[in-house]
């Protein structure tokens, strides 16, 4: 893979490289991956798998990278174990960085979440509460940070793996044991909560979708739901069962299924740790 990183990358990502050259040229790929030295995250040219740079020290989380809009210039909106930063895309030279001060351990899944005018980003982990936080010219800067007194007694929103969302003002997610949240995103204060959308259970997870004014909800128990979500409430208007769960987790009296959906050519896509299926979307004549 990239010069210099060599045994220093984990093992998990080490056939990265081989992905990187089957894929062809192209833009870089951008990946956080703690490597050392200061390499928490690293470009790859697409078609060869060479660094390009590499970023950031500290521990890596699991949250991914994502290409921003910042004032008058593009930036990759990484958050680590570590830092909050805004990377320069061609060399990776940070054009800011905040700390990040975890709580118990590493472990921030969900990626960053802007609104719809791209000011505002929305942080949420499983020990650390939520934060939000504004966009400056220069940097970014704080509007409210909210932590509860644990991962079970929580405030505002504490998600684990599923990333939550924005949209009118409010922010909607799946907490800490499965509870489907809405928040007022001016303050974090909560505006609804509902039960019905997962069972309680530790790490329970939903993944969202939005296709016009409905929200498409993939469930660990492998439904595919279609509901209305408003401030106003939570409202299943149809779902199926997309695909079987197969893996057994500890405390739960259910297998579940923790693979993010995709959906093309008016399809969705689905795996479990047995089997991938592609399921028609497209209405019948």
């Amino acid at each position: 893979m990239g010069k210099g990183l060599g045994e220093r990358i984990p093992r998990r990502f080490a056939h990265l490289g081989h992905l990187l050259r089957a894929a062809g040229g192209g833009r870089p790929v951008i990946i956080q991956i703690g490597g050392r030295p200061d390499a928490c995250v690293i470009a790859l040219e697409a078609g060869t798998g060479r660094e390009l740079w590499r970023a950031l020290d500290g521990k890596a989380s699991y949250s991914a990278p994502r290409l921003i809009r910042q004032g008058e210039k593009d930036v990759v909106l990484a958050w680590t174990g570590e830092w909050l930063a805004a990377l320069d895309p061609a060399t990776g030279a940070p054009a800011w960085k905040l700390p990040y001060r975890k709580n118990k351990m590493v472990i921030n899944v969900p990626d960053p979440v802007l609104n719809e005018t791209g000011d505002l980003v929305f942080l949420s982990a499983f020990y650390d509460g939520s934060q939000l936080l504004r966009l400056t010219p220069s940097g970014a800067e704080t509007v409210w940070k909210r932590e509860g007194f644990s991962e079970r007694r929580t405030d505002a929103l504490h998600c684990m793996i599923s990333t939550p969302f924005i949209r009118g003002g409010h922010v909607f997610g799946v907490d800490s044991y499965g509870e489907f949240r809405c928040l007022d995103l001016a303050n974090g204060d909560r505006v609804w909560t509902d039960d019905t959308l997962l069972e309680n259970g530790r790490w329970a997870t939903a993944y969202f979708v939005q296709n016009g004014d409905r929200t498409w909800i993939t469930t660990e128990k492998g439904e595919l739901i279609i509901a209305s979500v408003t401030p106003q409430g939570f409202k299943r208007l149809s779902s199926a069962q997309l695909i079987e769960p197969t893996t057994r987790l500890r405390g739960r009296n259910h297998l579940i299924d923790w693979s993010h959906p995709a959906f093309a050519q008016r399809c969705v896509f689905a795996r479990n740790d047995e089997e991938l299926v592609c399921v028609s979307l497209a209405a019948e004549r």
